[in-house]
């Protein structure tokens, strides 16, 4: 059992709010959180898809925000503006990523620094009646995961394939929902759309020679997806879900290698349907199917990394997907 998060929430003002403290997660320094999704099952394939912009880093950390406040109180809608900086491994004192190997060594780590494992987020949202939209950037630190394919887990900047820091990740998102005022037949919605930009800093990418080293310059990624919410399906605390969309997957890559490609076949579709159903007013019960088109993304084609940086694979007759169900039981105390 461990302390999951804790940290101090205070105003200044009536518009104003400072958040810090030793485990802050980078959503609860943020005035909105752009999606009402997925929050009932923990499969998250579609809404890890922003997981670059919305990093939920867990660490030491600091955030403010000003959300605009009508003369109305019950009026909701109005602009706001955060910003939250936190390090994961803020509790480190060692601040260069020398010695640690795939963050075993404990004292990895310290605030702004290589080995920080740090993200720095600024939004801007507009809230309206039942509905969010926000644009948001962020930075992360090498060695922070973005969910994706296969192909492009294997490209991300990681400190510890470098001695010299690994780069880092620029995440830019579009996030937003719209919910009914009551439940009924009309879902809740919400989309995101994110692209992440990767530069590296004396990176290499793994390769099945132990004396080829891949020497990378920058990336790209994308992803996207819809996600439809019905509440009250069939019981008045009772919970439908369909999402469908891409997972993120690499676009362009750029080494210095003179074969490096200038095509990369890394799509991958998803979708997941759950129902949850709240047995008791603290038990529920939520079956989930999932799909994936080609969780491997690249790496069906051609299985090592290095085959699709040193020239232009084809998209090939290959094909590998994914089909998965479980059955999840949630305890609230």
């Amino acid at each position: 059992m461990a302390i999951n998060r804790v940290y101090y929430k205070f105003p200044i003002g009536r518009e104003f709010t400072v958040v810090l403290g030793p485990r802050l997660r980078q959503d609860d320094g943020l005035a909105v959180f752009p999606s009402i999704y997925n929050a009932d099952i923990e499969t998250k394939l579609l809404t890890l898809s922003a997981g670059g912009a919305y990093s939920s880093v867990l660490g030491a950390g600091v955030g403010a925000w000003w959300k605009q406040k009508k003369a109305d109180r019950k009026d909701p809608s109005g602009w706001s503006v955060s910003g939250v900086y936190v390090s994961a491994n803020g509790d480190g004192g060692q601040s260069s990523g020398a010695g640690c190997t795939n963050y075993i060594l404990e004292a990895c780590g310290g605030i702004g620094n290589e080995a920080s494992l740090q993200s720095g987020t600024l939004q801007l949202a507009y809230s309206g009646k039942g509905w969010v939209i926000s644009g948001v950037y962020t930075y992360n630190s090498a060695g922070v995961p973005i969910q994706g394919t296969s192909f492009h887990n294997a490209i991300l900047p990681n400190i510890y394939r470098s001695a010299i820091g690994g780069g880092h990740t620029n995440s830019y998102a579009i996030t937003g929902y719209w919910q009914p005022l009551h439940n009924g037949p009309i879902p809740s919605i919400t989309a995101a759309w994110q692209y992440n930009r990767y530069i590296y800093n004396g990176e290499t990418a793994a390769s099945p020679s132990p004396l080829t080293s891949l020497q990378l310059n920058s990336a790209s990624s994308q992803s996207w997806y819809v996600a439809f919410k019905w509440n009250g399906v069939f019981g008045q605390h009772n919970a439908l879900g369909f999402g469908l969309g891409q997972p993120t997957f690499v676009t362009s890559i750029s080494s210095d290698l003179p074969s490096s490609p200038n095509k990369v076949f890394d799509g991958n579709y998803g979708f997941e349907l759950y129902y949850k159903i709240q047995v008791a007013d603290r038990i529920a019960i939520t079956p989930v199917v999932f799909y994936l088109s080609a969780p491997r993304g690249g790496l069906t084609q051609a299985p090592f990394l290095s085959k699709n940086l040193l020239a232009n694979p084809s998209k090939g007759d290959a094909s590998l997907s994914a089909f998965g169900a479980l059955i999840q039981a949630t305890l609230k105390f």
